[in-house]
This record gives structure tokens, sequence and C-alpha cells, in this order.
């Protein structure tokens, strides 16, 4: 999963590499945005090159989750804050089942010529914090696994400076993993009867 914060670019998005999809764009004022993209992990993957045209000042990291879904997202939802503040707040979505991973992005933009660093949400584990020079935007990103379904709620991510931020929530799903089981009271049950998945429901 490839994470981008990006000022200045006003009407502009990143072309986006063969093999990887937008999940979701958050802005937060007409030209500071923050972008989600996600891939299925190939071997021989080692980085990727996103291009745009004109310069542009933006921050990017890339996470990798093993265990879940190839599609991957089951939710996901962007936020902003216009006016520079220290809190950012990254939207709640609904988990339909338990053993989702909860992924939230801030792309933050100081108000200053500061150097910006953040601190993510209550119960989230930082995975990146990147900032493309001090005054320039910076990508902060965090993961939490929930162990119940229901509604994540906010997250909040506090940052050392104050800047305005675009934040994006993406919810992913656990890999699909199925079973199968051999019965019979006769025979060699060499034939699969039954075939489950996690959850035990029969295929």
């Amino acid at each position: 999963m490839n994470n981008q914060a990006m000022h200045d670019c006003t009407g502009v998005l990143p072309v986006t590499p063969s093999g990887w999809v937008l999940v979701t764009t958050a802005t937060s004022t007409t030209v500071s945005k923050t972008l989600v993209f996600r891939r299925v992990r190939q071997a021989g993957d080692t980085s990727v090159v996103f291009s745009w045209s004109g310069s542009q000042s933006a921050a990017l990291a890339m996470s990798v989750f093993r265990g879940v879904n190839a599609t991957a997202v089951e939710a996901s939802t962007g936020t902003s804050v216009t006016t520079a503040g220290l809190s950012h707040t990254a939207g709640s979505v609904s988990a339909g089942d338990a053993n989702r991973v909860l992924v939230t992005v801030a792309g933050l933009k100081p108000s200053t010529a500061s150097v910006v660093t953040s601190t993510p949400g209550a119960g989230m584990v930082e995975r990146a914090d990147v900032q493309a020079a001090a005054g320039a935007v910076s990508v902060e990103t965090a993961h939490q696994t929930l162990t119940v379904p229901g509604v994540s709620g906010q997250r909040v991510i506090t940052s050392s400076t104050a800047s305005t931020s675009a934040t994006a929530t993406v919810l992913l799903r656990p890999a699909i993993i199925t079973e199968t089981q051999r019965f019979g009271s006769t025979g060699s049950g060499d034939t699969a009867d039954v075939t489950m998945d996690a959850s035990n429901g029969v295929l």
C-alpha cells in the first residue's frame, strides 16, 4: 500500500502505475491532497515510481500488509482540516466482522517552514512518518487490528506543529482461508466431502 501527501497540486493527480489501484483521495484545500494506492505484491517487486506533470511537492510512504484479502479494501473514507491546528481526525469506518486491519493516513502541511512529526491515534501502531523537507508536506501512516466488528470510531493524529491536513482511513479484510475436511464411515475418504472457510461455513 502506497500513501502520498501532495501540495501545490491543483487539479493534478499522479499517473497510477500499472498494477496499482487508487483506493481513496482526501483534499484539505484546492492544492493539498492525500492519496492511498494499493497493489497485490508480485515476485520481483522492489520499488514503484509515481509521476505527474509539472513540479510537485510530495511525501510518499509504503507499507506491506500480509494475510489480507487480495481484494483488500472493505471500506475507506477521507476527511480534511483546512485551518492549521495540532489535531487531525481520521474518519470512522464500519467493520463487518472481526480481525479487520484499520489503516490511517495523514497528509500534513505545516503553516510555517518547520519540521513536523506526528503521533498516531490511540491504539494505532505507527508505520511511517515522512516529511519531504522542513516546511513541506509530510505523510504519517499507522495501523490497528480490530478484534470485534462494528464502527471503528475516529482516530486523532497529533502533529508537532500547526498544520492543515487531509486524512484517509482504510479498512482491510483478512485473507480467505479454506479448509478441506475428509471423513466417511466407509471407503477410503479420498473424496472431499466438505470444504469450510475460516468461519466454519460450508462452501
